[in-house]
């Protein structure tokens, strides 16, 4: 994962996302010194899916290696936060980006960048994010293969 992040720093990414189940709580918290030095090296925004037992969380985290928010999946505290060289960015974790509700709340707060991290792919989701997009005037970054390096932005 510092690979990639390194990586998306060289190639001037300014916001950089990983497809959920990629990195567990525990696997976060042990290397989160080391997580936030990379970031901050490379000067990437990220949002950070973290799996664990019971449930889903991601990380906001900018390009000076603070993080500055945690969603938590089904807690119903949908925020968006102010990322820098980025603009507005929220998050929906997997199925909650179907829900209109999610999605509507995060339009109203002028959303700029929905990320969706789910590990989800296909035409039928591929045709989902799009709509998405349309719907709230807003750019999705979501996976286009279950590959933590390999991510569109529609």
């Amino acid at each position: 994962m510092l690979q990639v992040i390194q990586q998306a720093g060289g190639q001037q990414v300014k916001l950089l996302s990983f497809a959920q189940g990629v990195v567990s709580l525990e696997a976060f918290l042990s290397m989160r010194s080391d997580l936030l030095h990379c970031i901050q090296e490379a000067g990437v925004n990220i949002v950070l899916p973290v799996s664990q037992a019971d449930s889903q969380s991601a990380f906001f985290i900018t390009n000076q290696g603070i993080t500055t928010g945690c969603y938590h999946k089904n807690m119903n505290d949908f925020f968006v936060v102010d990322m820098p060289d980025v603009g507005k960015v929220c998050t929906l974790l997997a199925e909650e980006a179907w829900v209109l509700l999610a999605r509507y709340t995060y339009f109203t707060q002028n959303c700029q960048f929905l990320v969706v991290p789910a590990a989800l792919t296909g035409p039928v989701w591929s045709a989902k994010m799009k709509s998405i997009g349309r719907e709230g005037r807003v750019s999705r970054l979501s996976p286009t293969y279950i590959q933590c390096s390999m991510w569109e932005l529609c």
